[in-house]
């Protein structure tokens, strides 16, 4: 194994209780074992592991597969309820709160947790693998929005929401509100050659108007059906697998930022993060939204919700110009400006810089065209 990629407290007694744990023998003798760093998102994670090995388990030696994640000690002052709370996930899976989910949803198994002496957390969660292939067609994504409606339905006609406080609440007001020192700075570098590109000027006129009417639109989402949503439901974070039953089930990871939310808002990832990871191409955007909404109200009238589908479409394009659109300049202007980032960006996309800045100029044409 490279020990670049190894944890230094990464040893085989820390692998005993999760492993056990997965073989369901705890006698389970390890014999040998990898481990590399894997690259994730954006999100929050201090580092995301692949473990694999082999165990003797009574007489006989098996594989054995984990995938481990771990978030340094949260800085002071945060409440549970944040939307960058960092054991958000952890605590979610401690309160049996992400287990037996409705619809056709399922989170990845957890092993155990870990509490480090520095006051960092590990889980050890379920190695996934996906019945497809790596470039889903779009029939895939309406499938999977299908059981995302069915999840959030039941909240919607069935089950109380969630009252646990590790769950976020008004997840994407403090996004939005994040951005704002990059929103205020974005007319003042509008001549910068790569900021020109990717927020011309009718793009940055745009968003100075949303930006300026946003608390009127959060108001919109907050008066729509409010449910449990896992709010980062993108390509990266879906695994396609067989359930026990014969018929596929939707394997959610990732639960750092769910919480409740206006009923469409779980849709913006499924569909923007997707194209901005470039997992659909953003010509396919039009087509791949339109069978994503049909596919998640098709799953919340499964459930028995009779509401207007209309209420759907305008919580989905209202949060994802926020998110994506005024949000998303938080992320994108600071690379834009410091040319030390790019390499970052491209790891992270998979794509050279000059592909990225493409994807987004066709993506902030993409989002203003939907915006209600």
């Amino acid at each position: 194994m490279d020990a670049l990629d190894v944890p230094p407290w990464l040893t085989t007694t820390e692998l005993n209780t999760p492993v056990r744990l997965q073989l369901g023998h705890d006698g389970a003798f390890i014999t040998d074992w990898t481990c590399c760093r894997l690259t994730s998102g954006a999100g929050e994670a201090l580092g995301v592991w692949r473990v694999t090995g082999q165990a003797l388990s009574g007489d006989t030696h098996k594989p054995w597969s984990l995938i481990l994640k771990g978030w340094a000690a949260p800085e002071p002052g945060i409440v549970p309820s944040a939307w960058n709370a960092p054991h958000r996930e952890m605590e979610m899976y401690r309160s049996g709160l992400l287990e037996d989910l409705p619809g056709g949803i399922r989170a990845s198994a957890c092993y155990a947790a870990t509490e480090r002496p520095d006051g960092s957390i590990w889980l050890w969660l379920e190695n996934l693998t996906d019945k497809t292939e790596s470039s889903w067609p779009l029939d895939c994504y309406a499938n999977v929005a299908r059981h995302l409606g069915q999840f959030n339905g039941v909240y919607l006609t069935e089950c109380p929401l969630p009252r646990d406080p590790c769950i976020s609440r008004d997840w994407l007001r403090q996004w939005v509100e994040a951005a704002a020192p990059h929103v205020v700075a974005l007319r003042n570098v509008a001549d910068h050659p790569l900021v020109r590109q990717i927020y011309p000027p009718q793009i940055i006129e745009a968003y100075t108007r949303i930006w300026a009417e946003r608390h009127a639109y959060y108001r919109v989402l907050d008066q729509l059906p409010q449910t449990f949503c896992h709010l980062d439901a993108f390509r990266r974070n879906l695994f396609i697998r067989q359930g026990e039953n014969g018929n596929d089930e939707t394997v959610l990871i990732d639960w750092g930022f769910a919480g409740t939310a206006g009923i469409g808002e779980e849709l913006v990832a499924l569909i923007a993060a997707s194209v901005i990871f470039m997992e659909v191409p953003v010509q396919d955007a039009q087509q791949l939204e339109a069978m994503v909404l049909e596919g998640y109200i098709e799953g919340l009238r499964d459930t028995g919700w009779r509401g207007d589908p209309d209420l759907v479409k305008n919580g989905y394009r209202i949060a994802t110009v926020l998110r994506y659109g005024i949000g998303g300049v938080r992320m994108l202007l600071p690379i834009l400006l410091d040319e030390r980032l790019h390499p970052r960006a491209e790891e992270l996309m998979g794509l050279p810089m000059s592909e990225i800045i493409a994807r987004n100029t066709s993506l902030n044409d993409w989002l203003v065209a939907i915006f209600p």
